[in-house]
């Protein structure tokens, strides 16, 4: 039967270090994410794995602080100053930092990852996926002071 057969394939897969160009080539990737636009968004349209984001931040010792991403797509765990503080898989993703924070400069990381899965558009039995591929964070991460 015509068409039976791609209908079966997967993508390929690539593994290195490029980004997509608008005219669609590869092109060398300049190697960092923004905190305000998806990966997607970012020339990196297929990309499956982990993108970390950093920030220093001063605390005065003041108050309970906690760490708001309004706009993250799958996994994220953060760290502050390398201390782990917890993993969202799912909305609200949300951490209670306080603990962690060190009077003076921190470091706050979150290592946000994705699967293979966010380029699987079709499945094996031709139904579409349910949302478009998104991935990374798509706003900056917000601290509240409480």
């Amino acid at each position: 039967m015509p068409g039976t057969t791609e209908r079966l394939l997967q993508p390929v897969v690539l593994v290195g270090e490029f980004a997509v160009a608008e005219d669609g080539r590869l092109e060398t990737w300049r190697g960092t994410i923004e905190a305000t636009q998806a990966w997607e968004q970012q020339r990196l349209p297929h990309f499956a794995g982990l993108g970390t984001y950093r920030r220093r931040v001063n605390w005065r010792g003041e108050g309970r602080v906690v760490l708001h991403l309004p706009n993250c797509h799958d996994a994220v765990e953060a760290f502050v100053s390398g201390q782990p503080c917890g993993i969202r898989v799912w909305p609200p993703y949300i951490f209670d930092i306080t603990e962690a924070l060190r009077e003076g400069d921190n470091e706050v990381e979150l290592r946000v990852s994705n699967t293979l899965g966010n380029i699987i558009l079709e499945t094996y039995a031709g139904a579409q996926g349910l949302r478009p591929a998104t991935s990374g964070l798509a706003a900056d991460a917000e601290l509240l002071l409480e």
